[in-house]
């Protein structure tokens, strides 16, 4: 496995669909072990990102990160509130009552 990872990008998918990278990052070893360092070498195969998401917790960073995030809007988009044309808006948007699109 160790010199197929490297060099295969196909049994680098199969590795990460099959979910073994993921139980790869839920093994807690002691830092500084052999098997520590096989996971290492493993990880090395794969983006950092990918090893982020497969790792354990990162669901729960992933929200938080969205519930902490502050969002800038473009002065392009900043305006008044307009109940009006948000009315307008969302009336558009509503989708057809069912006898509006049903043939039979």
């Amino acid at each position: 496995m160790l010199q197929i990872l490297p060099n295969d990008p196909r049994a680098r998918r199969m590795f990460v669909e099959s979910g073994c990278l993921a139980r790869v990052q839920a093994i807690k070893a002691e830092p500084g072990s052999t098997l520590m360092e096989l996971i290492s070498i493993v990880n090395h195969c794969f983006p950092e990102e990918i090893i982020r998401y497969y790792s354990p917790g990162y669901p729960e960073t992933f929200v938080d990160a969205v519930e902490n995030y502050k969002p800038t809007m473009p002065a392009m988009f900043a305006r008044e509130h307009d109940d009006a044309e948000d009315s307008e808006i969302f009336e558009a948007l509503k989708p057809p009552l069912k006898s509006e699109y049903e043939i039979c």
